[in-house]
């Protein structure tokens, strides 16, 4: 193989120990002409095993991220929801305590409507359309 031939395509300028500039066409070319140099067995278990441990840490570095991203969404819905939530539920508890008294009222009132009637004193009740409730 000609010392002139880089192993790195996308070296643009000379290495070292090398007198002649070459850029990534003409290594292409070089490489045509000449032929593509065999890896060995022990480069290519390197290589695999390279690839192996980045494939390792970018795996980690994305369950990482992805945690994050779970704990951000969780914090956002432990600062913006849950107090709407809780105060919902304060809402919905005294919206059934209204509806508890306006009940117990409407039946106080007609206990005395009643006894009014049974002493002969009517008062006309007003009636108020369903939509009122």
């Amino acid at each position: 193989m000609p010392s002139s031939l880089h192993l790195n395509p996308f070296v643009e300028g000379p290495t070292e120990g090398s007198q002649t500039q070459t850029t990534p066409t003409q290594f292409t070319q070089q490489l045509l002409a000449n032929g593509v140099p065999s890896l060995e067995a022990s480069d290519a278990k390197e290589g695999y095993s390279a690839l192996r441990v980045e494939h390792t840490w970018i795996s980690m570095e994305v369950n990482v991220y992805e945690q994050q991203l779970v704990m951000d969404y969780r914090l956002r819905f432990e600062r913006e929801i849950n107090p709407l939530v809780d105060r919902l539920r304060k809402l919905k508890d005294e919206q059934e305590f209204l509806t508890r008294e306006m009940r117990a009222t409407q039946d106080r009132n007609m206990l005395l409507q009643a006894r009014l009637v049974k002493h002969g004193v009517d008062i006309p009740s007003v009636v108020l359309p369903p939509d009122y409730y």
